[in-house]
């Protein structure tokens, strides 16, 4: 199960669109379709918020079964990292007061580890290092998109 980070999805949505890789969006939907690759509920709020177009919006939209909330299992998870202080580096940086850094990261770790999943960044943002940080913290597996893609492929 591949997790996407908000990053991803919009590097996805901007530089990828399926009339430039039909058959690899066919392949995407399906594994969507199938719970094999899923998101957040965070991540969808924080791609509608910073995504222009109106096919990225419409996608969106009409993939929202991706983004799912925190099951019994991920909240658990999430409990435990938040006592332990898996997130303070995170939470400590001045630019997530100032939502500057992405919401979602805590919550897609918590459903990574509770789920076995692995966790698709975009190389070269803002919270990558952070991200890659807390996923060997936590024991989760983490590719970059590009590798990602290529598997589906």
């Amino acid at each position: 199960m591949y997790l996407l980070n908000s990053d991803s999805l919009k590097y996805m949505l901007i530089q990828y669109p399926r009339s430039i890789m039909p058959a690899f969006w066919d392949k995407f939907e399906v594994a969507c379709d199938n719970d094999y690759i899923i998101s957040s509920r965070e991540t969808r709020k924080k791609v509608e918020q910073e995504l222009s177009t109106d096919y990225s919006l419409e996608w969106v939209n009409k993939h929202r079964k991706i983004f799912k909330t925190l099951d019994e299992a991920d909240a658990n998870v999430l409990g435990e990292y938040m006592l332990e202080g898996i997130f303070n580096d995170f939470e400590e940086d001045p630019r997530f007061a100032r939502r500057r850094l992405p919401e979602d990261t805590p919550f897609l770790i918590a459903m990574a580890k509770s789920k076995s999943g692995i966790i698709v960044y975009r190389q070269d943002c803002l919270m990558t290092d952070k991200l890659k940080a807390l996923c060997k913290k936590a024991g989760i597996k983490n590719i970059e998109l590009e590798e990602m893609i290529l598997q589906l492929n």
